[in-house]
């Protein structure tokens, strides 16, 4: 799979074959997706939503704050300057104009609730009813590309009823997040809880379990990008064979390495 224009990584999945499920594929993703804002403590990567899905992203992390009925973006307690409802907007116009492409999404709620009338799950459902039923994933287990292509996967991480999407919670992830300092000792076992997990999806059920794999990582002496900068690196080295490795959220993630976990694809 060649992707060494612009083009080809907004329609990378375009080479991936219909009968191919989900959970047999290595896909790009980002953790902290929308995380732009506050400062080398809080922010998580430099690009757009729409950039990343232009430059091959296709697993997201999406974290909203429960507000007055409402689903501002939140990284801990810091506003990202955006809604639930532009991240779906977003979402659906690439994929409107990507139609062989599909996003999965993580969702989750961040910080403290208030001033609600209804649940965090009634909330979402409300959000979502808003955009066409087919554009939505609504079946009940870990599908096909052509069962989805076009379609966002929402991958449930809250609790409640809803008539889309799947539970996070069947997912096999690994998310070693804190990592207390930038010394050797800790990146060194941040790295290995990473790279095992990559090993294990790598070899484990094709069509049974969907693999995550957070690189990321952060503390108060540990800021996500310059922990990125030592993990990415590992990553880009590492992942220099064709092997079905799950999705990889990363912390500013780059060109060359995105197009290093579409090109692994088998």
């Amino acid at each position: 799979m060649s992707n060494s224009d612009v083009s080809s990584t907004k329609d990378w999945m375009s080479g991936i074959p219909d009968d191919y499920s989900l959970t047999n594929l290595s896909i790009p993703g980002t953790h902290e997706t929308m995380s732009l804002y506050g400062g080398p403590p809080k922010q998580c990567q430099t690009m757009s939503l729409s950039q990343q899905y232009d430059a091959g992203i296709r697993f997201v992390d999406i974290r909203c704050r429960h507000y007055n009925d409402e689903l501002p973006i939140f990284h801990d307690e810091v506003p990202q300057q955006a809604n639930f409802s532009e991240v779906l907007k977003s979402t659906t116009e690439f994929l409107d104009l990507h139609p062989t492409e599909v996003i999965l999404m993580r969702l989750k709620e961040e910080y403290k609730p208030k001033d609600n009338t209804q649940t965090f799950a009634q909330t979402v459902q409300g959000y979502v009813e808003h955009y066409p039923r087919e554009s939505v994933y609504r079946g009940e287990s870990y599908p096909t590309m052509k069962d989805v292509r076009g379609k966002l996967v929402i991958l449930r991480d809250y609790d409640g009823p809803a008539d889309f999407g799947l539970p996070y919670a069947d997912l096999d992830v690994e998310d070693l997040w804190q990592v207390p300092s930038l010394f050797p000792e800790d990146i060194g076992r941040k790295w290995n809880a990473t790279r095992d997990q990559l090993e294990t999806a790598s070899q484990g059920p094709i069509d049974t379990v969907l693999y995550l794999t957070y690189s990321s990582g952060a503390s108060a002496f540990a800021f996500p990008e310059a922990i990125a900068e030592r993990i990415n690196r590992y990553l880009s080295d590492f992942l220099s064979r064709k092997a079905r490795w799950g999705m990889v959220a990363m912390d500013f993630p780059d060109a060359a390495l995105i197009d290093k976990i579409i090109n692994s694809n088998v």
